[in-house]
């Protein structure tokens, strides 16, 4: 995968589709940070792509990516560093899942047990809450979240904001 520089390209891909196992198409490899770009530059086969997406959630696996006309590419997700905490104490893994979360860690849950991208102060934390951490090479497929496009904080109990549009009367704390 090349994301960087100038050109002319083959093809415009504007639009993801949902995968869609009858077609046969070129395969390009993306990390989870490539995955989530909407911009960028990839040559598959000897071909150049500019895929220019509008924001949305994450390409994922076998996620199809076209140009007006058709599916044009599949994406899979290239195998990249992670790390690997597991336990059989379902109490300790959601207490780990609890702490990543708390810190907005993009986390994979597997069956007893987490993956997450390599961070040396979240493998001390983990293993200071007694969980072994484990390093390996794989695909990365974090979820998505509960609102599929990010997300934002509401203040419940955050005062109004002022009702007037005048410049003397605004406060910047309610800018957004």
């Amino acid at each position: 995968m090349d994301t960087a520089g100038e050109g002319t390209y083959a093809l415009l891909l504007t639009r993801r589709l949902p995968p869609d196992l009858k077609l046969n198409l070129p395969e390009v490899l993306l990390d989870h940070a490539g995955r989530q770009r909407t911009r960028l530059r990839v040559e598959v086969n000897g071909t150049c792509f500019a895929v220019l997406l509008s924001p949305g959630p994450t390409l994922a696996d076998g996620d199809l990516l076209a140009d007006a006309n058709a599916a044009r590419l599949r994406v899979r997700a290239a195998a990249e560093p992670v790390m690997i905490v597991r336990t059989s104490d379902p109490c300790l893994l959601a207490r780990a899942a609890w702490h990543l979360g708390n810190r907005h860690v993009a986390v994979e849950i597997e069956s007893g047990g987490l993956s997450l991208q390599p961070d040396h102060v979240l493998e001390s934390m983990l293993s200071g809450l007694g969980l072994a951490v484990a390093r390996d090479l794989r695909p990365f497929r974090p979820e998505p979240g509960a609102y599929h496009g990010g997300h934002a904080h509401v203040l419940r109990n955050a005062p109004a904001a002022p009702r007037s549009d005048s410049p003397l009367e605004r406060d910047s704390r309610y800018d957004r």
